[in-house]
């Protein structure tokens, strides 16, 4: 019983890292006017798929990605961060449960996965329908992609704590 509890801590606990980092990209760095609003969502999916696997990282994937699908500025490619966020958490699960280990050169290798995966490709998107000039990539997208493994590290910090509740791994 004790067990079932602590479980469902851990994951209402996964939940609210979700909603944080919901907030710290669109209420915290969406009010600074610098141009750069770090994507911390792709980051706290790919740290919670690492330590719990890519059974309940698919599903965290899929919370995630309706949750910035549905609050964000980049709403209007909702289906695309849907899968897109599904996907990521599926394949950081996988590849943690059978060939990495869980750790800091872990996360930011599925960091920089993730934010290629959504705002490289907003990005892209962005140069070639011609709404976004082509300096975009050095003057928004590359400082944002540091700033944002920068906060993937401390996402890795926060999913760390919380994974430890309740014992074992995955």
């Amino acid at each position: 019983m004790r067990e079932k509890m602590l479980f469902r801590l851990r994951m209402a606990l996964y939940v609210v890292l979700l909603i944080l980092a919901e907030l710290l990209e669109t209420s915290v760095f969406g009010g600074i006017s610098l141009g750069i609003v770090p994507c911390v969502m792709p980051m706290a999916v790919a740290c919670i798929a690492m330590f719990e696997g890519a059974e309940r990282g698919g599903i965290f994937g899929l919370v995630g990605g309706c949750l910035w699908a549905w609050s964000s500025s980049l709403s209007y490619y909702g289906a695309y961060t849907i899968v897109a966020l599904t996907c990521i958490g599926v394949a950081a699960g996988m590849l943690t449960e059978r060939f990495l280990l869980r750790g800091v050169k872990t996360t930011l290798c599925y960091s920089a996965g993730a934010l290629l995966l959504t705002e490289g490709v907003y990005t892209l998107a962005g140069i070639f329908s011609g709404r976004v000039p082509v300096y975009a990539l050095l003057t928004v997208f590359f400082p944002g992609v540091l700033i944002s493994l920068g906060l993937g590290l401390l996402m890795y910090l926060l999913t760390s704590f919380v994974s430890r509740i309740g014992g074992s791994y995955g």
